[in-house]
């Protein structure tokens, strides 16, 4: 075993995933959706069909509606989702690098290659274990150097690190 840590998530690790990994790229899309019907909004605005217009107005609204509310609809999802498995408690985690990765939440334990992940994403509030297929992993940021071992210095050798701690 090189880094062993048990921890507990937070729902600012869950924002900050769901809002900098899960919805990005929709978000991206949804603006550049929203500029269009906006265009088109005012283009048809200026050829006197503003019946028509309104219809780019109402699409453009809804576009925004779905920025806003989904990002908080997964969290709330997620949250949901950990206190029905884990009947109400915040459930703790431990997760053990070594030869292989071994991830152990309440009563189930699993033993992960390191081929299995893409890359490990920093973020202000955790670090993203992301996998192709199955769920990522979140590993809160709050003791990356511990017995003098350090993880940022040791993970590149393993895994591709993509860096979004500094981005807005």
């Amino acid at each position: 075993m090189v880094y062993e840590k048990t921890y507990r998530t937070s729902k600012e690790m869950y924002k900050e995933y769901i809002r900098r990994i899960l919805c990005h790229s929709i978000n991206i899309r949804l603006s550049l959706i929203a500029v269009v019907l906006l265009a088109c909004a005012a283009l048809t605005w200026d050829v006197r069909a503003v019946e028509f217009a309104w219809l780019f107005v109402a699409a453009f609204a809804v576009t925004l509606f779905i920025m806003f509310i989904f990002p908080k609809f997964l969290l709330w999802r997620c949250l949901k989702n950990e206190k029905k498995l884990f009947h109400g408690a915040v459930p703790e985690y431990n997760i053990r690098f070594g030869d292989s990765i071994e991830y152990t939440c309440g009563d189930t334990t699993s033993v992960l290659r390191y081929d299995q992940f893409s890359a490990i994403v920093r973020l202000k509030t955790c670090r993203v274990l992301m996998m192709d297929g199955r769920p990522d992993i979140l590993l809160p940021n709050d003791s990356p150097v511990r017995d003098g071992f350090d993880f940022d210095c040791w993970i590149p050798g393993k895994l591709r690190v993509v860096d979004f701690s500094r981005a807005a």
